[in-house]
């Protein structure tokens, strides 16, 4: 049977603003939208502030620590969209490989990428067996790094999928894989990924690596992509500290 949630999935604007002390006196206080999107997109968040948004909070301030109501007024700034897309894909992912297709009601209208993850077919890189909501993405040299592909099929018949991932370190490729074959209806499929990351160089970098995993998948005829980035972590020179 499936299970549908209300109320959850992506924050409610309540979380965006400086009062916790009830509704009215919640609606009614500053608005935080940017300082609540630095938790996830760090010094991006300032960036991606508009102007129109400094000039919302200019126009919305009445005295002391009291604002009009900004209530139903926080959608239309982009650090709202980036929340909401990051909680809608992450959260939906998660919710469906679980087995629970009956979608979600968020407290927000907005739909940021609803479509990618509400779709009959889903395909995306998940964790390791055991902990598919896993998103450990620090590793050392020569550790062997385990993910999985997560293939749904939601439709109403068998469908026919493909699936081809590349692991890349510093652009170069590390290790491949394909696969096809097919689903059944409802089917939620684990393909495990596996690559052990090469060792450093005989001095090895101060700063971490850069690497990546991408997906190329289809089901049916959906065509779903998808990539993780990861960092690998060499060791320090001898007698040289890191910046940071």
């Amino acid at each position: 049977m499936p299970v549908s949630m209300v109320e959850f999935g992506t924050p409610m604007d309540c979380t965006f603003r400086r009062g916790h002390h009830g509704f009215e006196s919640n609606i009614t206080s500053e608005p935080l939208l940017t300082e609540y999107a630095a938790i996830y997109f760090g010094g991006e968040a300032y960036s991606a502030e508009e102007p129109k948004y400094r000039q919302f909070l200019h126009d919305l301030f009445r005295t002391n620590m009291l604002y009009q109501s900004s209530e139903n007024h926080l959608d239309e700034y982009t650090n709202n969209h980036k929340i909401q897309q990051l909680f809608r894909v992450n959260t939906w992912r998660s919710w469906r490989t679980a087995g629970l297709p009956g979608g979600l009601r968020t407290w927000s209208w907005m739909q940021d990428a609803l479509k990618e993850v509400n779709g009959p077919t889903l395909a995306w890189i998940a964790g390791p067996s055991g902990a598919y909501g896993a998103k450990d993405h620090h590793f050392s040299p020569g550790q062997r790094m385990e993910k999985q592909i997560v293939l749904i099929n939601d439709t109403r018949r068998p469908q026919q999928f493909t699936a081809r991932w590349t692991v890349s370190i510093s652009g170069k490729e590390a290790d491949e894989g394909a696969l096809a074959g097919s689903l059944a209806v409802s089917e939620i499929r684990f393909l495990p990924i596996h690559a052990t990351l090469p060792s450093p160089p005989s001095t090895p970098p101060v700063e971490p690596t850069q690497g990546q995993i991408t997906l190329a998948a289809t089901i049916g005829e959906s065509r779903h992509q998808d990539s993780f980035v990861f960092q690998v972590y060499g060791v320090e020179e001898k007698g040289r500290a890191r910046s940071r």
